[in-house]
């Protein structure tokens, strides 16, 4: 799902040394990230020339090619307005916690979702952002997030597992500390029609397994937070620490 706090924020917190005994996560191997898969050549009619094609059936095509499908609508249960709790840790033990908001919506004739968020961090006002989408040329879902708390767009390619009604994506970033790239895999499981769960691992050290840093839990609300510039204007973060 959708971020909806800082994915590198936290991140970036995770260098610090006590990240190094954040919570592992049981099950899981090191994650590579995925790469969206290569475009299928199109196979063309024999004489196929679309510099002679009428206009209007070449638009009508393009639009039949991008119309959302089944893909697009595994999302619908992201939409809404959500009350947040936000889990992550600095090392062994309890999580920090904090809380917030979020405001996920249709945009472009329901082609993309648009996340706004709100939330504290470490006693900080946290404003993110991020888009999210299926790219139905590479038959990945692609995840971008960008926030107030960093300069990078931070891009991730995931998958849906309708068995599980999960969503998992895998990325990387550019440590701003300047060890390179940092890899880290999220997945959002819709709970139910009511309830999301957000985690984030990543590998902290080289040959290290990955990591749970971040925990988000989303709770639909019956209050319109708002988005854009307004968002979270009407709900305050609670301090940090609060539950």
């Amino acid at each position: 799902m959708a971020r909806t706090v800082t994915l590198l924020a936290v991140a970036t917190l995770a260098a610090c040394p006590l990240l190094l005994l954040a919570q592992p996560e049981k099950p899981a191997k090191p994650g590579t990230p995925a790469q969206p898969d290569k475009p299928q050549t199109p196979q063309m009619p024999e004489g196929f020339d679309p510099t002679n094609m009428d206009p209007a059936v070449m638009m009508e095509m393009w639009e039949k090619a991008n119309a959302p499908g089944p893909e697009h609508a595994t999302l619908e249960p992201l939409i809404g307005h959500w009350d947040t709790t936000l889990k992550h840790w600095m090392g062994p033990g309890e999580p920090h916690v904090s809380h917030g908001s979020a405001t996920n919506e249709w945009v472009l004739d329901k082609h993309y979702i648009v996340m706004h968020s709100k939330s504290d961090m470490m006693g900080k006002e946290l404003h993110g952002m991020g888009q999210l989408g299926y790219n139905k040329t590479t038959r990945k879902y692609e995840n971008t997030w960008s926030d107030n708390f960093s300069t990078q767009i931070m891009l991730a390619f995931g998958s849906y597992d309708a068995s599980k009604k999960e969503l998992t994506f895998n990325g990387s970033y550019d440590d701003p500390f300047g060890s390179g790239k940092r890899e880290f895999r999220h997945v959002t499981r819709m709970v139910d029609k009511d309830t999301n769960v957000f985690e984030m691992y990543e590998s902290m050290m080289p040959g290290a397994g990955p990591m749970k840093v971040l925990e988000i839990t989303y709770k639909r609300s019956e209050g319109k937070h708002g988005v854009h510039e307004e968002h979270g204007r009407d709900h305050k973060a609670k301090p940090s620490g609060a539950n």
